[in-house]
């Protein structure tokens, strides 16, 4: 029995492998990314064991690569007429390929598979976990002089994501290599930088040619890849100091230009958040949490980062009640409080400006969890508020009805007459 024919999800990842080895380059079955690729077509349960000939024949490298070369005669123009399921998945991503690479993320992540990594990515990884050594045996890594970091190749200088190109360009067929690490330097928004995670803002600089973009790929990269970034922080007691952390690129938001770091002592936590995105399989919701105590002086509350960024992801980036659009204006609120033990399930938020979020939290609207209608307390007018809606407007996605529903008992208790 033969092996079977491609599925299209099959396809999405055969065309990602194609474009992951660069377009026009020569390839064999021996090539990382085709090995790659057949490693994944047999952990992906698509297929039932009756379909599979045996686990040695089923999607072996040599057959995967007559796959990925059908989407280079496709690239080359030369299209038999047998290719017809190739062409339509072909056609789908050709303009936009950074919609491949997310839609083969979420695949992964859907069917739970991950694989080894090339064996230049293994030794980038090694390399990392050295210096991450290195750096402990020369009393770090805390309160480390930059011109130390330079030395050792973890820092390039003033710009804020260094990726070490020397090193890191032959890991990515896009050539913009993987990043090293990311400095931040305490001026942020609010809830970007916890005790173990901060929100990066991508780079947006009048620097020639495409170095943001570059910069941005590369961090992306780190994340696809699974290679740990370093993330630099101004040291607290010195700002002529650096502390140094390990850490993960969980995710990234392109609507909001922010990536989602995670950063720690906790290296098998951190290890394990890493090997999924944060796109996964619903998870039963709920409306109360932990309250943190772990606060530290002009950082957020461990989780918040995750929260504004998930929240953000859910609903986009506009105001659920007004047309108000602009980044900084815009906040993550809580639906149920976290001073009533609310939890930080992006189902229990919503993205609201700060006029909005303000007077969410003091009372003077809420929402009917059944019809999404915009309630005023007594006194005020929706004009005097500024709610251009009268029903709950975000970009996608609605708060989960637990969630509306406890702040309407709450809200209609205290406001009866």
């Amino acid at each position: 029995m033969g092996s079977p024919r491609l599925t299209e999800d099959e396809l999405k990842l055969t065309l990602y492998a194609y474009t992951e080895i660069g377009r026009s380059k020569s390839f064999s079955d021996s090539h990382h990314q085709v090995q790659w690729l057949s490693e994944v077509l047999n952990l992906l349960p698509i297929h039932s064991p009756d379909e599979r000939p045996d686990n040695s024949g089923f999607r072996t490298p040599d057959g995967v690569a007559s796959r990925v070369r059908a989407f280079k005669l496709i690239d080359e123009n030369r299209n038999p007429r047998k290719l017809t399921s190739y062409r339509k998945v072909w056609n789908r991503y050709e303009d936009d390929w950074d919609a491949l690479r997310a839609d083969v993320r979420d695949l992964l992540s859907e069917y739970g598979v991950t694989v080894a990594e090339s064996p230049e990515v293994l030794d980038e990884i090694a390399r990392r976990e050295n210096l991450w050594e290195k750096m402990h045996q020369d009393g770090g890594p805390t309160e480390m002089e930059p011109s130390h970091l330079r030395d050792l190749g973890i820092y390039g200088g003033g710009a804020g994501i260094w990726r070490d190109m020397q090193l890191t360009e032959q890991l990515s067929s896009d050539g913009c290599g993987v990043t090293v690490s990311v400095l931040h330097t305490g001026q942020s928004y609010p809830d970007d930088l916890s005790e173990i995670e901060l929100i990066y803002h991508y780079p947006n600089t009048d620097r020639a040619g495409r170095r943001d973009q570059n910069e941005i790929e590369a961090t992306k990269n780190a994340k696809r890849f699974g290679v740990p970034i370093f993330v630099i922080l101004y040291a607290d007691e010195s700002e002529k100091m650096r502390d140094v952390y390990l850490g993960r690129v969980i995710d990234w938001n392109d609507e909001t230009s922010e990536f989602l770091i995670r950063y720690g002592a906790d290296r098998q936590r951190l290890d394990a958040e890493a090997s999924t995105t944060v796109v996964q399989p619903q998870k039963s919701f709920e409306l109360t949490g932990n309250r943190s105590s772990d606060m530290r002086k002009q950082k957020a509350r461990p989780g918040q980062s995750t929260f504004r960024f998930e929240v953000f992801q859910r609903y986009g980036p506009e105001c659920a009640i007004c047309s108000v659009d602009v980044k900084p204006m815009l906040e993550a609120a809580h639906v149920r409080d976290k001073q009533q033990n609310g939890s930080d399930d992006p189902r229990n938020g919503l993205v609201l400006c700060r006029n909005h979020h303000g007077a969410f939290d003091q009372g003077l609207f809420a929402i009917e969890p059944e019809t999404h209608r915009i309630s005023v307390a007594e006194g005020f007018t929706r004009n005097e508020l500024g709610i251009e809606s009268r029903t709950l407007s975000p970009v996608r996605n609605r708060p989960h009805q637990e969630a509306l529903r406890w702040h309407w008992d709450e809200w209609t208790e205290e406001h009866k007459s």
